[in-house]
This record gives C-alpha cells, sequence and structure tokens, in this order.
C-alpha cells in the first residue's frame, strides 16, 4: 500500500510539473507520461548489476555504502521527480525495496505500463513478471 501511495505522488508531482502544454497529438505520450513510465521501468525492474551492487553487504564501509544507495537512486530517480520527493524517496529507501525480496534468486521485469490521465494525476497499472534466475 504504502508503494502505491508513493508512485501515485511521485506520478502526481511529475504530471502537475509538466501540464502546462497539452497540445501533443492524441497518438504520442506527453512527456508527464514519458518520465512516468521510465520512473515506473526502473522501480519494477530489477534487480540490476547497479542495484546489487549498491545494496549488497560487499561494500564494508557503512558510509561508502551509503553514497552508494544515494547515487542509484539519483541515477535512476532523479530525472522523474522533485529534489524534496526524491529526499523523502531516499531517506525512506524508497518504493524498490521490494526488490531485495527477488534478489539473488528472482528477477522482476516490466511487461506492460498502462497509463491513465484523470484531472491533474495519472494512474497505471503494470505488469510485472517475477521469474528465477538461470544458474
Amino acid at each position: 500500500m504504502i508503494l502505491v501511495g508513493i508512485l501515485l505522488l511521485a506520478t502526481g508531482c511529475t504530471n502537475s510539473e509538466t501540464s502546462g502544454d497539452n497540445s501533443e497529438d492524441a497518438g504520442t505520450q506527453s512527456a508527464a507520461e514519458q518520465n512516468i513510465e521510465a520512473f515506473l521501468e526502473n522501480a519494477f525492474t530489477g534487480p540490476t548489476e547497479e542495484y546489487e551492487e549498491a545494496f549488497s553487504g560487499k561494500v564494508e564501509d557503512l558510509e561508502r555504502r551509503s553514497e552508494s544507495i544515494s547515487e542509484y537512486y539519483q541515477n535512476n530517480f532523479e530525472p522523474y521527480m522533485s529534489e524534496s520527493l526524491l529526499e523523502g524517496f531516499i531517506n525512506s529507501n524508497g518504493a524498490i525495496q521490494f526488490l531485495r525480496f527477488a534478489y539473488p534468486d528472482y528477477v522482476l521485469a516490466t511487461e506492460e505500463i498502462t497509463l491513465e490521465e484523470d484531472e491533474d494525476y495519472y494512474t497505471f497499472a503494470a505488469e510485472v513478471s517475477y521469474t528465477k534466475k538461470r544458474k
């Protein structure tokens, strides 16, 4: 439930920042929709090698590990979020906490994302596959 709330907040903020121009053709995605899809792809795909390095116990120095996690969030989510939302996202360990449960035996992959624009926010449905890694 927290995941959905964070993602709705993130997508709502993205939409409000880019909703000034609604002149896109009906068949093309707006910048807000592209940002939302990119955010969801990053949130629901993985764990990636970058994720594994940032969150694994391989980094012994706690300060360096914290920096590594922060860098991961900034590289993968900063382009799609306001500064204050990103800060809260990092401090709460973001919406990708569930990837830890997948690692090291399973991989999540986004199969399909459906967006629906309402008055001042977007709702989404994401089809995500959960598959066992081949060893």
